[in-house]
């Protein structure tokens, strides 16, 4: 304000703009080069204050008022010069310092964020590596169980396909004998002793059909088939065998 340097002695009025100008170097460093709302430029603040003290310079001479010389003028320049160094000096350090503070914690904040990235990445490759020994047990798991399998259901089909064999056998000799007691029968003096040899034959065979393990379907319905078979052969050859002791 021009009015109150005007009430103000010239080495007062130099400290005021002094200050002034000290003051909105310090706001503008402080808030790192964005000015709070209504706060001049330094240099405004500096081209301003040097009009007004100049202005008031002028008006203390015209009034022949103090003892205004060349050398208050040199030593007032002076003083404005100093007090502006001063502030510019400290203007510099306060932001060397502000830098200097924000780095640091830049710094500790990357080497924080660097140590958990290690962390992070050895948790997972441990969990990876953990991961991998999991799925080739799982895998060589899987493995066996299937080795298993394959050789069960190879045994499965070797015993089915014996069963099957086995079955077949039993009724081809039944149907030899079949023939055998059918060919007999057909004579006009059947023999005993045929009858008695296709009998003897089906209770072995009965015997072995009873001994016999037998699984699936197929061959479970063929063994049925059998043994249906084997007792009517079997009614047939008794029924012969006693008409051929009656004749």
């Amino acid at each position: 304000d021009e009015s109150l340097l005007g009430r103000l002695s010239v080495s007062d009025a130099c400290g005021e703009v002094a200050s002034l100008m000290k003051t909105s170097w310090v706001l503008t460093v402080a808030s790192r080069g964005k000015r709070p709302g209504g706060v001049p430029k330094p240099d405004d603040v500096m081209k301003s204050s040097l009009k007004m003290l100049l202005r008031r310079l002028d008006a203390e001479m015209r009034s022949g008022k103090g003892d205004i010389k060349d050398a208050a003028n040199d030593q007032a320049l002076r003083l404005l010069t100093n007090t502006e160094t001063v502030a510019v000096v400290a203007a510099e350090n306060q932001a060397c310092g502000l830098r200097e503070s924000s780095l640091k914690t830049l710094r500790t904040e990357l080497a924080g964020a660097c140590k958990q990235g290690k962390d992070a990445s050895k948790l997972a490759q441990e969990a990876v590596d953990k991961l991998l020994s999991e799925v080739q047990a799982l895998r060589d798991r899987h493995d066996a169980d299937a080795q298993v399998a394959e050789q069960a259901l190879r045994q499965q089909r070797m015993d089915s396909h014996a069963q099957s064999v086995a079955l077949h056998e039993l009724t081809m000799t039944m149907q030899v004998e079949k023939e055998r007691m059918e060919a007999e029968l057909g004579e006009r003096k059947p023999k005993a002793k045929v009858f008695k040899h296709v009998l003897n034959t089906v209770k072995r065979l009965q015997e072995q059909m009873k001994e016999q393990e037998v699984s699936g379907t197929s061959n479970r319905k063929s063994q049925g088939l059998l043994a249906h078979t084997l007792r009517a052969l079997e009614s047939r050859a008794s029924k012969g065998l006693q008409e051929a002791l009656v004749q």
